[in-house]
């Protein structure tokens, strides 16, 4: 279980490598060579998914932080789950990703700073929390583009416009 990682992804020209961060149990091994992470949506662009929809691979980069200093890269070939019922149990998941390894291993951990984890984001989906109001939402250049369940002020609130 990991509460964050890099997700790297390509398709094409393009090359995209992010942050994604959440609860602890954001990514957790779901079989022998098999690990499972829940996706959340921030800014409706969905270019790491729509990479991975078009090539089916990815890499992913695990960091611990601490006085340990361990690094874990993993690549494979990627599955999108929508299914209600395995979202169910993940607090603003919008789809699940099941990643089939087909190389597992670690990286040397020689410059990696020790740092430690005060807190999670404010803005990571939880059980009875609601996030703060996203201001850029509302701005004329995101509004109009956005999904209308995305134009919320908060992740229960009805859509406003």
């Amino acid at each position: 279980m990991a509460p964050f990682f890099f997700l790297a992804t390509a398709n094409g020209e393009t090359v995209d490598c992010s942050f994604k961060g959440g609860m602890p149990d954001l990514v957790w091994v779901a079989g022998e060579n098999t690990l499972s992470f829940h996706n959340y949506d921030c800014n409706s662009i969905y270019e790491k998914l729509g990479n991975i929809m078009q090539s089916g691979n990815i890499g992913l980069s695990f960091i611990r932080f601490d006085s340990f200093g361990e690094r874990m890269r993993i690549n494979g070939a990627v599955k999108i789950d929508h299914d209600p019922a395995r979202l169910a149990g993940f607090v603003g998941a919008k789809m699940l990703v099941d990643v089939t390894a087909w190389h597992i291993f670690p990286n040397c951990p020689r410059h990696i700073p020790a740092m430690e984890c005060f807190a999670l984001s404010e803005n990571v989906p939880r059980p009875d929390y609601t996030p703060p109001y996203r201001a850029w939402r509302f701005c004329d250049y995101a509004r109009n583009y956005l999904p209308a369940g995305n134009r919320q002020r908060n992740f229960g609130e009805a859509s406003k416009k």
